[in-house]
C-alpha cells in the first residue's frame, strides 16, 4: 500500500474510531501501519534541525484529512447503526479490537517478549476507566411519548462564549493525548469526564447544519471548534513525544502496556455498551457475523499495511 493511500486510510480508521467509546485510534493507527510513521512525523516536525519536515508535515496533512472525513461522514452512518442495529454494531467494533491484538503483536512487537506487568497495569488502567464511566455515568433511560414512542433528544449547538472555546480546548488535548495511544480510546476519556455528548453532540454533529445556512454567524459559531482543534493538535504532540520517550527508555514494558490497553479495551466496549440492548435470535446470529466482519477487516488491513 502506498503511503499516500495509507495514510489517509489510516487517517479515516482512527477518525471513526475517537468517534465510539471504547475503541481506540491508536490501535487503528497499529493496524493501518502508520503508528510508528505518524510518532516520528509528529516528533521530528518540530525539530531545528529537520531535511525532511516537508515530507513530515505531508504525510501529517493527509493523516488529518482521513481523519476528517472519518469524524464527519461516519457520524452519521453510525449513530444510524446504533439506532437501527445496535448490538451487531457493538460486536463488529469488538472484533475490529480483539482481533487487532494478533496484529498488534506481529507488527510492534517482533524483537519483544511478553512481560505481565506491563500487560496487567495496561489492563487494569482499562478496567479503572471502564468502572469509572459505568458509575459516574450510567445509561440513562430512554425517553417515551404519550404513545410509547421512543422520542430522540435533541442537542441544539451551544452559544458562543469563552467558556465554551476554553472547555472544547481542554476536550481536544484529553482526546488528542488518548488518539495516539493504542488501547485507549478519547471518546471513552471524554465520556469519563463528562465531555462527550457535549463535543459530539452538541457540537460535531451540527457542523453540516450549520454548512448548510452558511452566513457570517457561522464563522462565529466556528470558532470554539477551532480551540478544541488547537487542544487536540496540543494533546497530539505531547502524547507523540511521551510515547517516543517511553519507547526509547523501556520499549518491552511500555509496548507490553499498550498490547494490554488493547486487550482490555474489547473487554471495555462490551461492558460498556451491550447492557443496554435486549437480545433476541437475529440480533444474536447478527452480533456473531458482524464480530466476524469486523476481525476479518482488521486481518487484512493488518496484511495489506505490509505491502
Amino acid at each position: 500500500m502506498k503511503e499516500p493511500v495509507r495514510a489517509v486510510v489510516g487517517g479515516v480508521s482512527v477518525g471513526i474510531a475517537n468517534v465510539i467509546p471504547g475503541v481506540s485510534g491508536g490501535t487503528m493507527m497499529a493496524i493501518t501501519g502508520i503508528f510508528d510513521r505518524t510518532m516520528t512525523a509528529i516528533s521530528d516536525v518540530f525539530k531545528k534541525k529537520n531535511d525532511h519536515r516537508g515530507k513530515d508535515i505531508l504525510f501529517l496533512v493527509e493523516v488529518l484529512i482521513g481523519a476528517a472525513i472519518g469524524i464527519v461522514g461516519f457520524s452519521r452512518l453510525l449513530e444510524w447503526m446504533f439506532e437501527v442495529i445496535p448490538m451487531p454494531t457493538v460486536f463488529l467494533f469488538v472484533g475490529l479490537v480483539a482481533c487487532s491484538v494478533p496484529v498488534f503483536r506481529k507488527q510492534q512487537m517482533k524483537d519483544v517478549g511478553l512481560q505481565p506487568l506491563g500487560i496487567i497495569i495496561g489492563v487494569l488502567i482499562i478496567a479503572a476507566m471502564t468502572v469509572a464511566k459505568c458509575v459516574w455515568f450510567p445509561e440513562k433511560p430512554e425517553l417515551l411519548n404519550e404513545a410509547g414512542e421512543v422520542v430522540k433528544e435533541t442537542w441544539p449547538l451551544p452559544d458562543f462564549n469563552f467558556v465554551n472555546c476554553l472547555i472544547l480546548m481542554a476536550a481536544g488535548a484529553v482526546s488528542g493525548f488518548a488518539m495516539l495511544l493504542p488501547g485507549i480510546s478519547g471518546s471513552l476519556v471524554l465520556m469519563i469526564l463528562g465531555m462527550y455528548e457535549y463535543v459530539w453532540f452538541q457540537y460535531v454533529n451540527n457542523i453540516s447544519e450549520l454548512l448548510k445556512n452558511f452566513s457570517g454567524d457561522t464563522i462565529v459559531k466556528f470558532i470554539p471548534m477551532g480551540f478544541m482543534a488547537l487542544g487536540i493538535l496540543i494533546g497530539i504532540v505531547v502524547s507523540a513525544k511521551l510515547t517516543k520517550w517511553a519507547l526509547k527508555k523501556n520499549a518491552t514494558f511500555t509496548l507490553n502496556l499498550l498490547i494490554g490497553l488493547v486487550a482490555a479495551s474489547a473487554v471495555s466496549i462490551l461492558a460498556i455498551n451491550t447492557m443496554k440492548y435486549t437480545a433476541d435470535v437475529w440480533m444474536i446470529v447478527g452480533s456473531v457475523v458482524a464480530f466476524a466482519v469486523g476481525g476479518g477487516t482488521v486481518l487484512l488491513l493488518g496484511k495489506f499495511s505490509k505491502e
